[in-house]
């Protein structure tokens, strides 16, 4: 059971990890300018600065989400994921504004030549933003069974980053790189969201009856 549960959480985290935040930054490396590459590694940390909310909630909800499945109060499990997805947006939305509309003074505190970045930085944080609106969309799916369906939004997310950055980074440099980053993001969110819908029969994005 252990061994069943664990190997396709093994998988994601791989590509979660290891994959998705390198591949861009290791194509432009490539393909691109070392000034382009520098520019999408500093933003593409940046941007992890919207999910900070979200990562704090899922080390709360996640024995909450196993406890409430166990004991089979959907309901209950349905009223809190939808209600912190809410919470985290709200509590993110002041950072992606900022993030967004002031990306280049933002990136500039890391030099000069890092300011003109703004563009890069608001298509990573479009993926985020996403990203948060789900809220604990993965953490759920984890804790109720669905191990597997994790897995295979990493697995479309890889498949369309990779896609991505063949097809944008020699054309758009590190624009390109960004776009590719932020759809496999997005990719991945939406395809557990649906998966929730599927699994458990509710949508966890809140104005969505």
């Amino acid at each position: 059971d252990l061994w069943t549960s664990a190997r396709p959480l093994w998988g994601m985290q791989i590509i979660t990890t290891g994959v998705l935040p390198w591949l861009p930054i290791l194509f432009l490396g490539a393909w691109g300018t070392a000034e382009e590459t520098g520019i999408l590694g500093a933003a593409t940390r940046v941007s992890t600065l919207v999910i900070f909310f979200l990562v704090a909630i899922n080390n709360i909800l996640a024995p909450k989400f196993a406890e409430l499945f166990t004991k089979g109060n959907m309901v209950q499990l349905k009223r809190i994921a939808r209600r912190f997805a809410l919470v985290t947006t709200l509590a993110a939305s002041p950072v992606f504004l900022v993030l967004i509309f002031a990306g280049d003074v933002v990136l500039g505190i890391f030099g000069e030549e890092f300011s003109g970045g703004g563009d890069i930085l608001a298509i990573l944080i479009v993926g985020q933003v996403i990203n948060t609106m789900t809220g604990s969309v993965g953490m759920l799916l984890m804790m109720t069974g669905n191990e597997r369906a994790v897995r295979n939004g990493a697995l479309i997310a890889a498949v369309i980053l990779v896609g991505g950055c063949f097809a944008l980074i020699p054309v758009y440099g590190a624009v390109g790189a960004a776009a590719s980053s932020a759809a496999a993001v997005v990719a991945m969110n939406l395809f557990s969201v649906l998966m929730v819908r599927k699994q458990l029969s509710f949508w966890v994005i809140p104005w969505v009856r």
